[in-house]
C-alpha cells in the first residue's frame, strides 16, 4: 500500500506525519500556538518533500475529526478533502480521542485509558477506552460531562473491570479536575501526554484504513464532518442572550 498522510489539527497542537508499510516515514508536531491556518500547508509540503514524494503518490489522507477546537477541525478537514478530491486519494477520518488513546497507550501499555479535552464552559470532553490495540473498544463513548460526570461514570465502568488499571490524559486543565478522584482510585495522571501526535493519527489512520474504512467516491468524502458534540462558543453566547 502506498503511504498515508496525517493531519492533526484538533487541539493546540498542529501535527503531520506520512506512515508507509514500513512503518513511520516522517513526523513533526509543533505546540507555538493557533498557527494551524498558516503553517499547515507547509508543513505538509514539507513531509513530502522530505520523502520525494507528490500527493498523487500516496494512497490517503487521515484527519483527526475531534471532538476539539472548531477551527482547527474545520481547517484540517477542509485540507484533507481537498487533498483527497484532487489527487484521487482515500480519506480516512480518525476520532482524535482514539488517536489520543493510542498516544497514551505508548506510555501507560495494558491501561484502560480516559481521555480529556477542556469543552469550555460545557464542561469536558471525554470518552473511556480499554486496554486492547490496535482497536480499542469504547466503554464510554465521546461525549461533553461536566467533571463530577465524568468521576461517577468512570468510576461506576471501572468497577466492572477491576483487573485493569486507568490512565487519564489530555488538557491540564481535566488532568487538575480529575487530581482528587484519580488519587483515590488510583488511576495514574499522563501529564507528559496532553497533546495528540500526528504519528497517532498515521498509525490510527492506517489501521482504519487496512480495515476498509476510508472514503473514496468524492460524494462520501463529502459527507465526512468534524465529530463536534456540542454547539460553537458564539452559538452557545447568543443562545444565553435569548
Amino acid at each position: 500500500m502506498k503511504p498515508l498522510l496525517a493531519l492533526e489539527t484538533s487541539g493546540g497542537s498542529l501535527g503531520v506525519a506520512l506512515r508507509g508499510e514500513e512503518g513511520l516515514l516522517f513526523e513533526e508536531n509543533v505546540t507555538a500556538g493557533s498557527i494551524h491556518g498558516r503553517a499547515l500547508a507547509p508543513l505538509i509540503r514539507k513531509a513530502l518533500e522530505a520523502q520525494r514524494l507528490k500527493p498523487g503518490d500516496l494512497e490517503a489522507a487521515a484527519i483527526s475529526i475531534g471532538p476539539g477546537s472548531w477551527t482547527g477541525l474545520r481547517i484540517g478537514l477542509s485540507c484533507a478533502k481537498a487533498l483527497a478530491w484532487g489527487a484521487g486519494l482515500a480519506l480516512v477520518a480518525v476520532p482524535s480521542f482514539e488517536a489520543l488513546a493510542w498516544d497514551a497507550a505508548r506510555h501507560a501499555p495494558q491501561h484502560a485509558r480516559l481521555t480529556l479535552r477542556d469543552a469550555r464552559s460545557e464542561g469536558f470532553f471525554a470518552a473511556l477506552f480499554n486496554e486492547t490495540l490496535p482497536a480499542p473498544q469504547r466503554w464510554i463513548e465521546e461525549s461533553v460531562l461536566r467533571p463530577a460526570e465524568i468521576v461517577a461514570a468512570v468510576e461506576r465502568e471501572m468497577q466492572a473491570h477491576a483487573s485493569v488499571p486507568l490512565a487519564v490524559c489530555g488538557d491540564p486543565v481535566c488532568l487538575e479536575a480529575l487530581a482528587a478522584a484519580a488519587q483515590r482510585n488510583g488511576w495514574r495522571l499522563l501529564a507528559e501526554c496532553r497533546h495528540i501526535s500526528a504519528a497517532a493519527v498515521a498509525e490510527c489512520g492506517w489501521q482504519r484504513l487496512r480495515r476498509g474504512e476510508g472514503f473514496r467516491a468524492a460524494a462520501d468524502i463529502h459527507t465526512v464532518a468534524p465529530l463536534y458534540l456540542r454547539a460553537s462558543d458564539p452559538e452557545l453566547k447568543l443562545a444565553r442572550k435569548r
